[in-house]
């Protein structure tokens, strides 16, 4: 529409940004751990296994990779039954974290 002026943006505080990188930062720590995780119960160097846990998105797959390896190597069901509980937890964790990190000016 000419002549119309352009839609107020919202103020956006430092705290609310902070609050935004500590999400950020929180979840990224986590699924980097559970690479590691995953690399060290495959037993390959850690740039073979960024090669391969950079293709899972999120963490459903992680975690039945994680269980698979586990299982692989005679792991008890009780261990393999922990991890998947840690998959329950946290399922839908990552979208809501991207969410609140790439759309946070919404909010």
């Amino acid at each position: 529409m000419v002549g119309a002026s352009a839609p107020e943006e919202p103020e956006i505080t430092k705290e609310h940004y902070e609050a935004v990188g500590r999400v950020s930062n929180a979840w990224a720590t986590f699924e980097f751990y559970t690479d590691r995780l995953i690399w060290w119960t495959a037993n390959v160097s850690e740039p073979v296994g960024a090669c391969i846990t950079a293709q899972y998105i999120g963490p459903g797959p992680r975690f039945r990779a994680l269980a698979a390896l586990v299982k692989l190597q005679g792991g008890n069901a009780e261990l393999i039954s922990a991890i998947n509980q840690v998959l329950r937890n946290c399922s839908g964790c990552g979208g809501r974290a991207e969410q609140m990190v790439s759309r946070s000016y919404v909010y």
